[in-house]
């Protein structure tokens, strides 16, 4: 989430004097706490990108159980697989290209299925074979949503606003005024903040938009949740009343938790709504 979005939510949290460069890195502490919340891998991102070199075993199998013949990559959900090698000793490895793979997006394994270019996987011998092989794949992963249509709010500065941010560089986006569509020479698309501004003035007309996004809806609530626990906890520490678990108005009495310094539940409940079903998307399948 950016800090131009987030002011856009009126969480109640007062951001006067905070400037994007103060609240930027509250906004990155919450995505690294949903991304721990979820169980994603070091280095995740749910805007999605590339992974090359990934390392993984390779399971060969043996006299009771057939190999599996699979490769689970760790981000999902996984989109394009561009290489899979396979090394079987310290150089000798066989090498599988797109065209002989199958990427299973839902499940989010890759395998092969065809004959590799060559056969050293077949032909190397003891002892300079690896035990357990080792294979090493490249691939993108990410979402690709889609929002059809959507009526989009007209906000200050003539500018028109989505749903939703970090929409694809790489994809139309399709504009229409009263239902007749925009040629893209008539405006211009942010395609961080999810924002598309006119080259003329919208006014009382029905503007919508088609395109494709990035960032699941509730990662992004969970996130601006998490956010403003974290600046709450601030305008507290700053008063002198982080922990305070009791208030009372006459002759006033105040009661501090012995964990003042402890955060004892990181992520809310409400975010935790919106993230069972990523926290779901990262156990493993294997």
């Amino acid at each position: 989430m950016t800090p131009k979005r987030y002011r856009s939510l009126a969480t109640g949290v007062d951001l006067t004097g905070k400037s994007d460069a103060d609240l930027m890195p509250t906004l990155d502490n919450a995505a690294f706490m949903v991304n721990s919340a979820c169980h994603a891998p070091d280095g995740y991102s749910f805007l999605g990108g590339t992974v090359a070199r990934e390392e993984h075993q390779w399971r060969v199998g043996n006299k009771y159980k057939q190999p599996s013949g699979r490769t689970w990559p760790l981000m999902r959900p996984l989109k394009d697989v561009s290489l899979l090698d396979i090394y079987v000793t310290r150089t000798q490895h066989v090498t599988f290209n797109p065209d002989q793979l199958f990427t299973q997006h839902a499940l989010g394994y890759v395998e092969p299925v065809a004959a590799p270019n060559t056969m050293a996987l077949f032909t190397s011998v003891p002892p300079w074979l690896l035990s357990s092989p080792v294979a090493y794949v490249d691939y993108d992963y990410g979402f690709d949503l889609f929002a059809n249509d959507e009526r989009l709010t007209t906000i200050s500065g003539g500018i028109l606003r989505a749903s939703h941010q970090f929409w694809f560089t790489d994809e139309e986006v399709s504009l229409t005024k009263n239902g007749v569509l925009v040629a893209p020479i008539n405006y211009t698309v942010d395609y961080d903040e999810g924002e598309i501004t006119p080259t003329t003035p919208p006014t009382n007309e029905i503007w919508r938009a088609s395109y494709h996004h990035h960032l699941p809806p509730g990662i992004a609530a969970a996130t601006a949740l998490v956010a403003t626990d974290i600046l709450g906890d601030e305008a507290l520490a700053r008063a002198g009343m982080l922990g305070v678990s009791s208030l009372e108005v006459e002759e006033v009495t105040i009661k501090q938790s012995q964990k003042i310094n402890f955060r004892v539940q990181p992520v809310n409940a409400a975010a935790l709504v919106y993230l069972g079903p990523y926290m779901a998307m990262f156990t493993s399948m294997r």
